[in-house]
This record gives structure tokens, C-alpha cells and sequence, in this order.
């Protein structure tokens, strides 16, 4: 009901935010259909794409601030794409899928959502800085190419412009599983930029936060920085 005026209270309302999102989730598995991996381990079913809505994502200064407290609260697993309800639509999409289903269609196709950019998340842990996954990611207009590898632990941003389209190669090392098919298993998708980019998201499912309360800010801080939340 209030409007964020210091950073600080800022920093609460996403803190809330998560927590809602995750007590939300808690309570909507106990529907799910039963499935093998990500689920299992109490974490979520690939789901593709994730669609946000809410003021505190909606008014966010930076679209750093909404991706990484959705990051942090869903922890979705594998290949995501994140769009943002920015002008809160989805309540009157929902009243209208029913009576009016193609209009619903139509709406969620014209640019209504604003994209984020997709996100790569490995499901898995181990020693902290280890190698996580290779990425190689083809941009299709200028054919250039990027090739990288991202480490446990690490939330890296690879600039992928909005509407920019890419052919992405993923290689995860022994013990990390992005979806296909099992852990080591490599893939090639399709991915699209956004407000942000390409996120790759290494930190692990489930997070695990320093106990230390020093250590943990400071972590948070370099995540709020990596992910271009903070300028």
C-alpha cells in the first residue's frame, strides 16, 4: 500500500516479496503433479515461459531488481524465458481466457509483457568456483559468437539486446542438469533477449546463504551488482 522512498525500504518490500512468492509456491506444489528431478528435490518443474505481475516487480527502478527476486524466489531450473506485467494485466486475462480465449491469446502476443530475457539455471552443487557449465551463444542477425564458462556460485549477464535472437549452445560439466535429459546432458536452444539479457544463474539449487550475516550482504551486494540491478 506504500511506495518505497529510501533504498532501504526498498531492500525490505523485495525481501517481502520473495517471501510471498515462496510461501505461494509451498502451498500451489501440493497440486502438482507428481514429476521426477527438479521437483522432487522440493525445487520447481522446468515451466517455460514464467510470467510475472505484481506493483513491487512492476515499478522496479531497474529490471536488475525484478529478475534477481524472481531469481531468488522461484529458483526455476533449466531453460526460462521472464516477462514482466508491467501495466497488470494478467487479472483480466484470466477473467477473460474463459468467454474470450483468442482475445487472451492476442493480447499475450502484442508486446503487452515486457521480456526480461532468458534465463539458464543448472540444477546442482559441489565445490564452490568449480566449473558449472560452457555456454557458446551465436547471435543469428550479426553472426557473431560468444564462448564462455561460467562457474559454481556464479550470476552472469551475457548483453543480448530485447528481440535479439540467438542460437545457444549449452554444455553442463558432471553433475549439473539444465534439462536435457540429465545431468551432464548438452543441448542447443533458441533464446531471446531482453530488458536484461542472457542470465546464467549458477548459484545452485537450492540457494544457500553464508550463515554469516557479513558475508551474506556482501554476497547479496555482488548479485545486486552482477545482475545490473546497482549502477
Amino acid at each position: 500500500g506504500t511506495v518505497p522512498v529510501e533504498p532501504t525500504e526498498l531492500h525490505i518490500e523485495y525481501a517481502l516479496a520473495r517471501q510471498v512468492i515462496r510461501s505461494a509456491l509451498s502451498v500451489a506444489r501440493v497440486d502438482w503433479p507428481k514429476a521426477r528431478g527438479g521437483y522432487a528435490q522440493g525445487l520447481m518443474p522446468p515451466m517455460e515461459p514464467i510470467l510475472a505481475s505484481g506493483a513491487p516487480l512492476a515499478r522496479a527502478p531497474r529490471p536488475g531488481y525484478a529478475a534477481l527476486v524472481l531469481l531468488d524466489a522461484l529458483q526455476p531450473v533449466g531453460v526460462s524465458s521472464f516477462f514482466l506485467d508491467r501495466y497488470c494485466l494478467m487479472p483480466a486475462l484470466g477473467a477473460a481466457s474463459g468467454p474470450l480465449p483468442l482475445a487472451t491469446v492476442q493480447v499475450l502476443e502484442s508486446g503487452g509483457f515486457a521480456s526480461l530475457g532468458t534465463v539458464v539455471s543448472p540444477a546442482g552443487g559441489g565445490r564452490r568456483g568449480r566449473p558449472a557449465v560452457r555456454i557458446l551463444l551465436e547471435r543469428e542477425t550479426s553472426g557473431e559468437s560468444l564462448e564462455g564458462e561460467v562457474r559454481y556460485g556464479q550470476l552472469v549477464v551475457v548483453p543480448l539486446g530485447q528481440g535479439e535472437v540467438g542460437r545457444l549452445t549449452i554444455r553442463p560439466e558432471r553433475g549439473f542438469d539444465v534439462g536435457f535429459g540429465g545431468p551432464g546432458k548438452a543441448g542447443v536452444v533458441r533464446v531471446v533477449g531482453g530488458a536484461i539479457g542472457l542470465i546464467i544463474d549458477a548459484r545452485g539449487r537450492p540457494l544457500q546463504l553464508p550463515s554469516d550475516p557479513a558475508k551474506r550482504r556482501e554476497l547479496i551486494q555482488k548479485w545486486m551488482w552482477d545482475i545490473g540491478g546497482l549502477e
